[in-house]
């Protein structure tokens, strides 16, 4: 499938919480760009559902979201962590607060330090 973004996308594991009425469940982005990201997670929800997110970044500050689920790709929950895609892919339809940051976050180059969290909660 031809690739539609024109925006690029920067490769960024940044854990986050996303829910429909309040952000819960626990995740990681694959990637980012100025106007969506990708979620990894076997809990994906259904495209066309509007989702809440709360974004961490690697200073510690939290970034506040509303997306809108754009596509999923569901994989086997023990395969997760060795599918390519595995998760849905999100677009931002409001900031809440934190879209300073959140831009800066998809001009910066990846390094292992902008990798927030330990564990994969989803």
């Amino acid at each position: 499938m031809p690739e539609r973004r024109r925006e690029k996308r920067r490769l960024k594991r940044l854990r986050l919480k996303y829910g429909i009425t309040k952000p819960e469940r626990f995740a990681f982005t694959e990637d980012i760009s100025p106007k969506g990201l990708f979620v990894k997670t076997v809990s994906a929800l259904a495209p066309g559902k509007r989702v809440k997110v709360e974004l961490y970044a690697p200073d510690k500050s939290t970034i506040q979201l509303e997306c809108c689920v754009m596509w999923i790709k569901r994989v086997p929950p023990g395969l997760i962590h060795l599918a390519k895609k595995g998760g849905m892919g999100l677009k931002i339809t409001k900031f809440i607060s934190g879209e300073n940051m959140f831009m800066e976050l998809c001009l910066r180059q990846s390094r292992p330090s902008d990798v927030s969290g330990e564990t994969d909660g989803s």
